[in-house]
């Protein structure tokens, strides 16, 4: 069990800027995102789940987030439990619906036939 309000979020500031001036969320996006970090913060693991195909890494879509064209703004993390520490990767927009998992192509292939 963890304590509230242990967990340091490392590079939170350098990728909510990274975010911001990539996709020029909306104001109002922006504050959806902040308030879901204050959560964050206190316990990653009611906000993020680890992706299967990459059990170091863990995602979590910001629900509030969602709009018209049916985007949502996600979380990609790692999570040191031995340090409290949630190591934010980054915050990108997604369509819905996201599908973890092993990519359905694989990108190293070049189609090349055996």
């Amino acid at each position: 069990m963890t304590d509230p309000g242990s967990w340091v979020l490392v590079d939170l500031e350098d990728r909510l800027s990274d975010w911001i001036e990539r996709e020029s969320p909306s104001r109002d996006r922006r504050e959806w995102v902040k308030a879901w970090v204050e959560v964050l913060e206190r316990n990653p693991y009611d906000l993020l789940e680890p992706d299967p195909a990459s059990p170091d890494w863990w995602f979590g879509p910001i629900p509030t987030t969602l709009d018209a064209s049916k985007t949502v703004v996600t979380c990609v993390a790692q999570i040191v439990p031995s340090q409290h520490e949630v190591l934010i990767g980054t915050f990108v927009s997604l369509g819905v619906p996201i599908i973890l998992g092993d990519p359905l192509i694989d990108p190293d292939d070049e189609g090349d036939e055996d």
